[in-house]
């Protein structure tokens, strides 16, 4: 999903401390030139698929997980196949449901609640209640998740389970916030993205811990910028969002590079696994510009759009982004691929794993092949 993000820079010192604990509070851990090319028109959105039907005053949150289509809300969780075939369901009352997919596996915890349960495919792998409310949570493609939660006497707390729910590390921090913990592809250490207030002052860092030997093994600072989310890549280096810049952090938890925003207004972005980052900024005449980097923090691509963007999503080497009612197809370096039509204001675009297109809105999820 292309997560939505607004920003100030106006905004004076002395608010941001208060605005951090706002953040923490909500976890936000669990928020030029048209490179156009030659677009190919396709179908309208009738001709695509419809797998999955709700009501428009329903709040669902959707997802992929591989060529699966996740629909969830208050009552749980229901997997759908791109025919419309329903795979499997889990009922879960929850009053503010959470959802996270990474290579098959699911993490669905109940955010603000105690609730919270890893799924590898359909089955249950584990399932348990914290001991206080959850901040936010995060599963990795190895089944490996990192919780968030308050905690007593201390600012928060981080636990490690591994694929079978097993808790293989405990970090209780007393004075600092944890906005995102994610652990590392190799389940050797995991990273979190932390904020410390002091008074007028704020301090983010994204600190990363060796497991085994239980301690910190570095930390990248950010003075001025605070870190909203971070995203672990195949070899191990971080990719971390930040207020008004991008930062690269190595596996060693030292800065590698930042790309600074300028000043401009963020409005969605996408930090996926081992792909470009996606981000797109508002535009100056109710459109959007988005701009794509590769992991090495090298802009790539850039895309000028005619009308705002309302969502986005990145799959290896295709971006999707949804304009109202159309969704164009980009490749890394924002070039137009195709632009397909649509009949109802998409809320949400997902690329599946075997290239297809899912678009929810008015209603229905509907699977398209580009």
């Amino acid at each position: 999903m292309g997560n939505k993000t607004g920003r100030n820079k106006k905004r004076k010192n002395k608010n941001r401390a208060g605005i951090v604990l706002l953040i923490v509070i909500a976890a936000l851990g669990g928020m030029a030139y048209a490179n156009r090319g030659a677009l190919k028109r396709g179908a309208a959105i009738d001709a695509g698929k419809t797998v999955f039907r709700f009501e428009t005053g329903q709040q669902y949150q959707f997802a992929v997980s591989k060529n699966n289509l996740l629909a969830l809300n208050g009552e749980g969780v229901t997997c759908v196949s791109q025919s419309g075939a329903a795979v499997w369901n889990a009922q879960r009352q929850a009053s503010n449901p959470c959802m996270q997919s990474e290579g098959g596996y699911t993490l669905l915890f109940d955010r603000g609640n105690r609730d919270v349960a890893a799924y590898d495919g359909g089955t249950l792998l584990w399932e348990l209640q914290t001991e206080q409310p959850i901040i936010t949570a995060k599963i990795n493609q190895k089944g490996y998740s990192a919780v968030v939660t308050y905690d007593v006497g201390y600012k928060s707390r981080i636990e490690v389970y591994d694929a079978r729910g097993g808790l293989v590390y405990q970090w209780r921090l007393g004075d600092r916030y944890v906005v995102d913990a994610e652990v590392s592809p190799d389940c050797n250490y995991f990273a979190a993205a932390v904020i410390s207030p002091d008074g007028a002052s704020l301090t983010s860092k994204i600190i990363v811990v060796d497991i085994d030997a239980e301690q910190a093994i570095g930390e990248t600072a950010r003075a001025d910028s605070l870190v909203m989310q971070i995203k672990y890549q195949a070899d191990g280096s971080i990719v971390a969002l930040c207020e008004n810049e991008l930062v690269g952090v190595s596996a060693k938890g030292e800065r590698q590079w930042a790309a600074d925003f300028g000043g401009r207004e963020l409005q969605h972005f996408k930090l996926s696994y081992d792909t470009n980052c996606v981000l797109v900024f508002a535009g100056s005449r109710n459109n959007s510009i988005l701009e794509v980097y590769s992991r090495d923090g090298k802009k790539t691509g850039e895309y000028v759009s005619d009308s705002e963007i309302t969502d986005i999503d990145v799959r290896r080497n295709v971006i999707a982004a949804a304009e109202h009612r159309s969704v164009v197809l980009l490749n890394l370096k924002g070039a137009a691929r195709a632009r397909l039509e649509t009949r109802k204001e998409v809320k949400k675009s997902m690329l599946t794993a075997n290239g297809n297109l899912a678009l929810a809105g008015g209603g229905t999820v509907d699977v398209i092949k580009p």
